[in-house]
């Protein structure tokens, strides 16, 4: 069962946590609405985004936002009204929508897969020109959902290095507490020379608590001397080397950091820079929406690039000075005013003067540096969402004949045996409101699907009956176009204020062309 909400990392952080729905956890799916995602850092997105995500096909997740829209309107009216008198209007409002809705589930079925077939033609096509392979590019993929996910580098130094600024800061408790154990045992001389019992009683206790938190502190000293071992030992006897190295080590754990907040940037920044000259409408806000949540991540950035920029003033200082190792070289700065253009050749890929010279350097993995793999990627993951978006439209269109066929027979069987005429009216006007609803729906869902299998229920010759009396029962033509004609159009205006999420690219969000004839917006 997918679950769409808008903090739903939290959610599912808290189910898994705290054991809430625990019954249901191991059957649901979460991701993140679509108009919601890029208020999300970008790993998150990369987990809980429903264009990212299997099972989920082209969903958006905003059924309560359109639902609060088609309500919206009644905002001013039940402001004044009573309690009860709310409820009714809301009641009302919802039946009629739903009653509307249910006209129209058969032409949405029809216009998501023609959006469906069309993404999967672009897709394919954009397959074809990548040149690879589709299981080495799903690789790719999960390598790249691995590195991004991953833990970002702390701003500590590992291991030995640890070890080393442990010791070194035990050894400050123990020198901070030898002054103050002196200073207690100054003024305990002091106390006694003036015959202050009661000062001297209160500084002798003093004393003890001092020397016993000095002992304490001078054997885990020891202790952690102790666990160095003989390269401990050495680097820490060479106290300037010990600095630099503390100094190379948060240089490089600033710079992972760094590079991975700008390859998510990127990577967010990406559509709107493809897609700038197709602002239209809602549309328009979704990608502003989209910015400002990018904007609000940069002042992020770009303290942490100045924060670099320090600590590799900090160790040129040393390297000059010779309280470095030989051969030691001070990492490049990288420039704030192409920081966020990330070219494959830009210093923030390098690890120069911040690994050991015995160190392999890393080549950039394909997905990150190969425009034509990050084009693959984002048509295989395409392809994957049309596939699931295709599957679940035939058991919809399978849902809705198989509905329609029980309600016909039930209601046929009811009126066979309707003990009253108003019972036998009532249910007359039922299976006249469902032959519309056949007439309907018969326009959009295929009759070989399904012909040899499921029934509809109303023969060709009621069908057409209905049709022709509902012609002939029209006020004019204006009505009966009214019933028959063109729903798609009434469709679109109807919903054109509500958004065309479209494809959200692998990388970034695809958004669907501006003189697209459909519109990917669920009822």
């Amino acid at each position: 069962v997918g679950l769409l909400y808008d903090i739903v990392c939290q959610l599912a952080r808290s189910a898994l946590k705290w054991g809430f729905l625990e019954r249901y956890f191991p059957r649901l799916a979460f991701a993140v609405a679509v108009f919601h995602a890029f208020g999300h850092v970008w790993p998150c997105q990369l987990v809980f985004h429903p264009r990212y995500r299997e099972g989920f096909g082209f969903t958006n997740g905003e059924g309560c936002e359109r639902l609060w829209h088609l309500i919206s309107h009644l905002i001013a009216h039940l402001r004044i009204s009573g309690s009860h008198h709310r409820l009714y209007v809301l009641d009302a409002q919802i039946k009629h929508a739903d009653e509307a809705s249910l006209f129209k589930l058969a032409e949405w079925n029809h216009r998501r897969s023609l959006h469906s077939k069309a993404k999967r033609v672009e897709a394919e096509d954009e397959l074809e020109d990548c040149d690879y392979a589709v299981s080495w590019l799903r690789k790719q993929w999960k390598a790249q959902v691995a590195s991004q996910t991953k833990p970002v580098a702390r701003k500590s130094p590992p291991c030995i290095t640890v070890a080393i600024a442990s010791v070194l800061a035990q050894r400050q408790v123990v020198s901070v507490l030898k002054e103050k154990k002196a200073e207690i045992e100054a003024n305990l001389l002091d106390a006694a020379d003036r015959s202050n019992t009661d000062d001297t009683l209160l500084l002798a206790s003093d004393l003890k608590k001092a020397r016993a938190a000095l002992a304490k502190a001078q054997t885990e000293l020891k202790r952690k001397e102790g666990a160095l071992g003989v390269d401990g030992r050495n680097k820490l006897n060479n106290k300037t080397q010990a600095k630099f190295l503390e100094l190379r080590v948060s240089a490089l754990a600033l710079k992972k950091r760094l590079r991975d907040l700008l390859r998510a940037h990127k990577f967010e920044r990406e559509a709107l820079e493809r897609n700038s000259r197709r602002q239209q409408g809602s549309d328009r806000n979704l990608r502003d929406h989209t910015l400002d949540a990018i904007k609000r991540r940069r002042p992020k950035i770009v303290k942490l690039n100045r924060q670099y920029n320090e600590t590799c003033d900090k160790i040129a200082a040393e390297i000059k000075s010779k309280r470095a190792p030989r051969r030691a070289i001070p990492p490049p700065k990288i420039d704030p005013k192409i920081l966020f253009q990330l070219d494959i050749a830009d210093t923030v890929w390098q690890d120069i003067g911040l690994e050991d010279p015995e160190e392999e350097e890393k080549e950039v993995p394909p997905w990150l540096g190969d425009e034509s793999v990050r084009k693959g990627i984002r048509a295989m993951l395409v392809v994957d969402r049309a596939n699931e978006e295709d599957r679940i439209l035939e058991k919809e269109r399978r849902s809705l004949r198989i509905w329609f066929a029980e309600e016909w027979s039930i209601l046929e069987l009811a009126i066979q045996h309707a003990d009253s005429q108003a019972a036998a009216y009532f249910l007359h006007r039922r299976r006249r409101r469902l032959l519309a609803l056949c007439t309907t729906w018969r326009k959009y869902l295929p009759d070989a699907e399904y012909a040899n299998e499921i029934a509809w229920g109303p023969s060709d010759g009621e069908v057409a009956r209905y049709m022709a009396q509902r012609a002939t029962a029209a006020r004019g033509r204006d009505d009966f176009e009214a019933f028959m004609g063109e729903p798609e159009k009434e469709a679109e205006e109807e919903e054109e204020d509500e958004v065309d999420f479209g494809w959200l690219d692998t990388l970034n969000t695809e958004e669907v062309d501006s003189d697209s004839d459909h519109s990917d917006v669920e009822d």
